[in-house]
């Protein structure tokens, strides 16, 4: 691989021909609007939202669940996945349909191979909250570390070698064999899904209660993030198991339907920290901190015994009359 220099990715291969190397997504992202950027500069802004990334992940013997969930959800068949070991990245809403590649040897050549597109992701189940600041119109914004241990889910594009050399007026080789795993390679359980009882983040359990009946999808006024959350045991905000209720990873293939399910969440899911609370008011963040012994983000309305997520009206945070 030279720099500046593009190549056609080869056609996909088969898991043993690659090199042990980590797989390569190149991809773009829906970039956060101006008043939820903590970019101070128009380059670091373009930066961070508008140029071309690439990431490098790990690929995986067998779709799973991370541990901490102790879920069994559902990969379909004829998937493969790909996970970031360091936990310092995540898939993001734009990164959808964005080429894996890995590299082989051929003759002593090193070249790239596709291994498929990106289809889907589970959520960023990792995510901290890294920062707070004060953007533009003068309100108070937590900015997200997004991590996880979920895997980036691929579509086996080896699996419709036979239907790409079609497109092309060709044939598949003449030793190619679709693999039992592209109709028959599902792993887990279908039906672990919608739990009422299921993990968090922070090794306790979600509740659910009326007001807050399942896991939500991060939003901020119609921009989404790849995060579900719940209100844990301790109430705390934490991020959600993939097998908890309200946790749809098909909203996470499509940014656009991500969007969608945003804009249905409205203003009150714009909620603090998802993993510890011990520094936020180091961090300018203390408001959230006095709320009757509530999770950030939440508050207790007058004479209520619930604490509620908090609203943005008139460009403030407030506490709701009632959940």
């Amino acid at each position: 691989m030279n720099r500046k220099v593009i190549f056609p990715a080869c056609l996909p291969r088969q898991p043993q021909d690659y090199d042990s190397g980590p797989g390569r997504l190149t991809a773009w992202i829906d970039a956060e609007p101006t008043f939820r950027a903590a970019a101070q500069t128009l380059d670091d802004y373009v930066y961070k939202n508008l140029l071309l990334k690439q990431k490098l992940f790990t690929y995986q013997n067998q779709c799973s669940d991370p541990a901490w969930m102790m879920s069994n959800t559902y990969y379909p068949p004829g998937t493969v996945c790909f996970k970031d070991l360091s936990q310092k990245d995540c898939i993001t809403f734009g990164n959808s349909g964005s080429p894996m590649v890995r590299q082989f040897q051929d003759g002593g050549t090193a070249r790239f191979s596709f291994v498929g597109p990106l289809s889907m992701s589970k959520g960023c189940d990792r995510t901290i909250i890294s920062s707070v600041f004060q953007n533009r119109y003068r309100n108070t914004v937590p900015q997200f570390l997004s991590r996880a241990e979920n895997p980036a889910v691929i579509t086996d594009a080896y699996c419709y070698l036979d239907w790409i050399a079609e497109q092309y007026g060709l044939q598949a080789p003449s030793n190619w064999v679709k693999p039992d795993s592209c109709t028959n390679g599902a792993v887990g359980d279908i039906n672990d899904r919608d739990k009422d009882i299921c993990r968090t983040s922070r090794n306790t359990e979600c509740v659910f209660r009326p007001g807050f009946e399942e896991c939500r999808l991060q939003a901020f006024e119609g921009y989404a993030y790849n995060i579900f959350f719940c209100q844990d045991t301790n109430g705390v905000i934490a991020n959600c198991a993939n097998n908890c209720k309200g946790v749809n990873p098909n909203s996470i293939v499509i940014g656009g339907g991500a969007i969608a399910v945003a804009a249905a969440a409205g203003a009150s899911s714009i909620l603090g920290p998802l993993f510890g609370v011990g520094t936020l008011g180091t961090l300018g963040f203390g408001a959230f901190m006095i709320n009757q012994n509530c999770a950030p983000g939440f508050c207790r309305p007058t004479g209520s015994e619930t604490c509620c997520p908090l609203i943005v009206r008139r460009g403030m945070l407030r506490c709701p009359r009632s959940c």
